[in-house]
C-alpha cells in the first residue's frame, strides 16, 4: 500500500531503461550473487527466525560484534558445546538482542586474518569503484542450473566491517549510503529461466528497512507456485 510518508510511488522505469539495467546485471556463474560460494563470504551462526532481528539491529545503526565460532562462555563448554552451532537457538538470539554479538563461522585462530582479508577486499572495491559491495546476506535460495546446485542470497543489506579497537574484534555496521534490496540478479535470472516473477515488496520508503520476512515469504510462495524443487 502507499507509504505513511505520503509522496507519490516511484514510477516504473520505461521498458528500455529496464532492459539496459538488466543488460548490466552479470547473470553468469562468476557472479557471487548468483553462485555464492563459502569462500566468497563469511557465514554467521544465527537461527532463521532471528534474521529480521539482525536486520533491525544493523539498520538502527547499532554495531554488531562478530565473534569466533569457538569463543563460548565457560558454562556452554561445560555443557559440551564446542562451537556456536552447538548452542540452543534462543541463546544465539539472546546474544544478538542483549549484547549485539553474533558468531561467525571461523575459529579464533583464523579469525583475524579472515576478517582482515574481508574488510580489505571490501575497502579495495570502494577505492577502485567508489561503490560498496560488502553485504549482509539474509536468507538464500538453493536451486539448480544444468544439474549443478547453486546457492544465492535473497536479501542484501549494505554494511561496513571495521575493527573495534579494544580487543581486535570486528564490527558490522550499516552503510548509510545504501539501502536493503532484494537480490535483483537472482530475480532476473529466475525470470529469464522460468518466467518466475516474484512480487517484491515495493522499494521501502526512504530510510525504512526492507521487510525480510515478507521478502522471503514472497520468494517461497513464487517458487512453490511454479512447482520448482528449490528451497
Amino acid at each position: 500500500g502507499p507509504h505513511a510518508s505520503g509522496g507519490p510511488a516511484r514510477p516504473e522505469a520505461p521498458a528500455r531503461v529496464q532492459q539496459w539495467k538488466n543488460a548490466l546485471l552479470d547473470l553468469s556463474l562468476r557472479n557471487r550473487l548468483i553462485n555464492y560460494t563459502p569462500r566468497s563470504g563469511l557465514a554467521l551462526t544465527l537461527p532463521g527466525p532471528a534474521l529480521p532481528v539482525l536486520q533491525n539491529v544493523v539498520h538502527d545503526g547499532t554495531p554488531v560484534t562478530l565473534l569466533p565460532a569457538d569463543r563460548l562462555a565457560a558454562v556452554a563448554r561445560e555443557r559440551g558445546a564446542a562451537t556456536a552451532g552447538d548452542l540452543p537457538p534462543e541463546q544465539l538470539t539472546e546474544a544478538l538482542v542483549e549484547r549485539h554479538e553474533v558468531h561467525a563461522d571461523v575459529t579464533s585462530g583464523a579469525y583475524l586474518s579472515r576478517l582482515r582479508g574481508l574488510a580489505h577486499r571490501a575497502r579495495t572495491v570502494v577505492e577502485d569503484t567508489g561503490a560498496n559491495n560488502l553485504y549482509l546476506a539474509l536468507g538464500s535460495l538453493v536451486w539448480e542450473l544444468d544439474g549443478r546446485e547453486l546457492r544465492s542470497p535473497l536479501v542484501l543489506v549494505p554494511v561496513t566491517l571495521a575493527p573495534a579497537s579494544r580487543d581486535g574484534a570486528y564490527r558490522l555496521g550499516v552503510d548509510e549510503t545504501g539501502s536493503s534490496t532484494p537480490n535483483y540478479c537472482l530475480l532476473e535470472k529466475l525470470r529469464q529461466l522460468h518466467g518466475l516473477v516474484v512480487p517484491t515488496a515495493a522499494e521501502p520508503a526512504e530510510g525504512a528497512a526492507l521487510d525480510v520476512e515478507e521478502a522471503l515469504t514472497a520468494v517461497r510462495a513464487a517458487v512453490a507456485e511454479a512447482g520448482l524443487p528449490y528451497r
